[in-house]
Parts: structure tokens; C-alpha cells; sequence
């Protein structure tokens, strides 16, 4: 089976290349660096949407963000701490583990997992009694005078 697609560039006055879109299917083989292929919003929308609908075919549920995909990540982890067992969030951004950290309630059994080189493990309510998150340390709910 033959897969067709094109690349198009469009070159600016600084000679950078800018891709403006490549035709694929989840069968082919890269023909671009990720960076390159990533800098057009029409490649990164298919992207993601042939992903959200492998996730869909082995029943996974997926959220998409509209705007801010940390506030969705937060908001959806925080949805998921009540219940029993322990919320892992994977990421690498600093904004996800503040807000983590900011909004999360007390003694819950959240975690941070960054997979950047060397990989750590962040215990969010370790975190928040460390910093004196004032919703886990009563002596920062305290006036001063």
C-alpha cells in the first residue's frame, strides 16, 4: 500500500524553512524533525486527534484543553483525588507542579512524576508541609501583627 503525502515550505527572509503541513497517516514513517514537524498548528491538531482516537478505541478517556492545558491537567487530577487510590501527574512543566502544589487538598495522595533526566517523583503534601502550604499547616492561617 502506497501512502502519498507532500511536504510544503514556504521560505522566509531569514532562510529559515517553515513547514507548513505534511499530509500522513499513523502508518508512516517520519520524514521531518519533531520540532520542524510540530511548528505547524495543522500538524499538531491531526496529531492529536488520531491520538485521542486511538486512546477512544481502547476505551481511555481523553479530555482536550481549549486554551490551558495546565489548568485542564490540574483540574482533572484534583477531580481525581478523592477517590482511593493515588493520582500520578506526568509532566515536565514547573507551572504543573506550583499549581499542583497551590491547589491540591490536604493529605492527598497526589504525586508528580517528571520524566526529565534524572527522572523524580514529587510528594505533593510533602511538598505543601514543607513550604508551609496554609492549607496543611494551621500556624500559617495565623494573623501577624
Amino acid at each position: 500500500m502506497h501512502h502519498v503525502y507532500e511536504i510544503c515550505r514556504t521560505e522566509t527572509k531569514g532562510h529559515k524553512v517553515i513547514f507548513e503541513g505534511i499530509m500522513f497517516d499513523e502508518s508512516m514513517q517520519t520524514v521531518t524533525t519533531q520540532s520542524a514537524f510540530l511548528s505547524n498548528d495543522g500538524n499538531k491538531t491531526r496529531l492529536i486527534s488520531m491520538i485521542v482516537q486511538k486512546f477512544n478505541d481502547q476505551f481511555i478517556k481523553t479530555r482536550q484543553a481549549a486554551a490551558d492545558a495546565d489548568r485542564l491537567i490540574v483540574e482533572t487530577a484534583l477531580s481525581k483525588s478523592g477517590y482511593s487510590h493515588p493520582v500520578v501527574v506526568i509532566g515536565t512543566d514547573t507551572d504543573l507542579l506550583v499549581m499542583l502544589i497551590s491547589l491540591a487538598p490536604p493529605d492527598c495522595d497526589m504525586y508528580m512524576l517528571c520524566s526529565t533526566n534524572p527522572i523524580a517523583l514529587y510528594n505533593i503534601t510533602l511538598i505543601q508541609n514543607a513550604v508551609g502550604n496554609k492549607k496543611t499547616t494551621p500556624a500559617f492561617c495565623r494573623r501577624r501583627r
